[in-house]
């Protein structure tokens, strides 16, 4: 099929949504993949898809449409229209985000000085703080100090936001953008306004990780103070994870032995193998013996924990942690997590106990016994799966006897009798083939999943890989990878079970995302069958 051909059949899938909404968003994401290689179309796509929107009368369904559309006329260079589209929606909530999916259109296109300006005018404040930590994050590279001063901004937006989650999300991004610009005094400042210990333990140790090469002594300073603020902090979660955060800035000073302490001083065994393994990895080239001594300890962290399921996945972590430096230990300890998984009386944890012994046997190399272990799992599901991360870990190694493992991992897929579980499978031999970078052989298996909500997320993956490597050669092909991403794209939005690639669709941009939460509070979803 020609690349024009192709169009024809996303315009006709767009305008056979029955949903005035769907089928807006539908014409407006057609008409973006359209922008950069047929304007006029692309133009007229988006007159109908906005046309189609104000036809829309539930309120919320209406703004998530408008949303796409006022995207579409942002990637056509129509800036004005953009914001005037953005602006019409009445609710105040509503509208924030879509002025954000301008923002960040703005700066895909270098129209850095608009898009910051544009950013200011938005009076949602989780909406603007959004905007502004993009506008700022794009120009960490380009122009350090201008990102620092919006961060700064972003930071007093931040204190108007009610919902703490949100503010010290916000936040913590301001601070790694300033840290990252250059301006350490301010991130510094902002850090300590942190309402929480273990939040501003966090963000102490980020300003400190990225001091670490410019002022190792003020770094050290800093990493030192987070140390000291994880004592205070009474919760034992939320001190063990901020005690990792400490951990990793301190290795990266070189305060190894602190850090050791910090592990020793856990009294949550996970935790404390985790800040363990850190400290090892980053003395392993200059004190392998201290190295090795860590990771022994880790193990005695990992043996003291009572659970049979954690101890199993903690002994295999371990395992996968000595690959670099003691083999023969890393396959005993792999072994004794086998053992351990083989006690397990329940199907589904034993399953995933064994899960993980295969995933650190692979990255240890031993790919024949991960292979056997994979192949004694009961469950159809966690057999496939465990195959599947063989067949991953072999891929650098022997790419030919990775991909003839995934292929039988599909084959297996196939033989079970429980659709949910073949179709959950598939996926995963799915995943294996797009990391690979074998898309043919990825696309030629999604069809054949026969349930649509898993359909869906495998399309998605592969629309997901397309648009990280848009320079991919695909040979024989007369489109090109964005082209194709698109129309996977529109393929899973226009289906029944859409939503359920939300997961794979966030990797392409927040826009998207906007866009289908916006399209998660409609009628439309609710009377949707989500159901497995």
């Amino acid at each position: 099929m020609t690349e024009a051909g192709q169009w024809d059949r996303a315009e006709q899938i767009a305008h056979a949504i029955p949903n005035s909404g769907g089928q807006a968003r539908a014409l407006a994401i057609v008409a973006e993949a359209l922008a950069g290689t047929d304007s006029a179309r692309a133009t007229m796509l988006a007159t109908s898809a906005e046309q189609t929107a104000r036809t829309v009368a539930i309120p919320e369904e209406q703004a998530g449409a408008l949303a796409s559309v006022a995207e579409a006329w942002a990637h056509l260079g129509q800036w004005d229209r953009a914001e005037r589209i953005a602006r019409s929606i009445t609710n105040p909530q509503d509208q924030g985000w879509p002025l954000v999916a301008v923002v960040e259109a703005l700066l895909k296109a270098g129209q850095w000085n608009r898009a910051e300006q544009f950013a200011h005018t938005i009076t949602n404040p989780k909406a603007g703080t959004w905007a502004l930590t993009s506008v700022a994050q794009a120009l960490i590279e380009t122009d350090p100090a201008r990102a620092a001063a919006l961060a700064t901004n972003v930071e007093q937006t931040a204190r108007t936001i009610r919902d703490p989650y949100y503010q010290v999300w916000a936040r913590s991004a301001v601070v790694d953008a300033l840290a990252e610009g250059g301006q350490w005094d301010r991130a510094e400042e902002i850090a300590r306004t942190m309402a929480s210990p273990d939040h501003q333990a966090e963000a102490l140790s980020a300003v400190a990780r990225s001091l670490a090469a410019i002022n190792l002594e003020r770094a050290t300073a800093l990493a030192v103070e987070a140390e000291d603020i994880t004592r205070t902090i009474p919760n034992l979660v939320a001190r063990g994870r901020a005690s990792v955060a400490v951990a990793r800035a301190l290795t990266q000073v070189g305060q190894w032995s602190r850090a050791e302490q910090i592990a020793r001083a856990l009294m949550d065994s996970d935790f404390r193998a985790e800040v363990l393994f850190l400290v090892a990895k980053a003395m392993a080239s200059v004190d392998p013996e201290r190295a090795k001594a860590l990771v022994a300890t880790a193990e005695q962290a990992a043996a003291a924990i009572t659970s049979p399921d954690d101890k199993a996945r903690a002994l295999s972590a371990v395992a996968a942690a000595l690959a670099d430096m003691d083999q023969e230990r890393a396959i005993a300890l792999a072994t004794r997590a086998e053992h351990i998984a083989r006690t397990m009386t329940g199907p589904d944890d034993q399953a995933w106990a064994l899960s993980n012994v295969v995933g650190a046997l692979a990255r240890l190399g031993q790919w024949k016994r991960a292979e056997r272990i994979a192949l004694t799992i009961t469950d159809p599901f966690h057999r496939t799966r465990a195959v599947a991360i063989v067949a991953e870990a072999m891929m650098e190694a022997d790419p030919e006897g990775a991909i003839a493992l995934a292929a039988t991992a599909e084959e297996m897929a196939r033989t079970t009798s429980n659709s949910t579980d073949e179709a959950w499978a598939l996926e995963a031999v799915v995943e294996v083939f797009v990391k690979a970078g074998r898309l043919e052989r990825a696309e030629h298996i999604a069809p054949t999943i026969e349930r649509p909500n898993v359909q869906a997320r495998a399309f998605a993956m592969i629309a997901t890989h397309l648009m990280a490597n848009l320079s991919l050669d695909r040979p024989g092909r007369g489109e090109s990878p964005q082209s194709r991403a698109h129309q996977l794209l529109l393929e899973v939005l226009g289906g029944e079970h859409w939503v359920e690639a939300i997961g794979p669709l966030g990797k392409l941009s927040s826009a998207w995302v906007m866009a289908i939460a916006d399209a998660l509070r409609t009628s439309e979803l609710e009377a949707a069958d989500l159901s497995m």
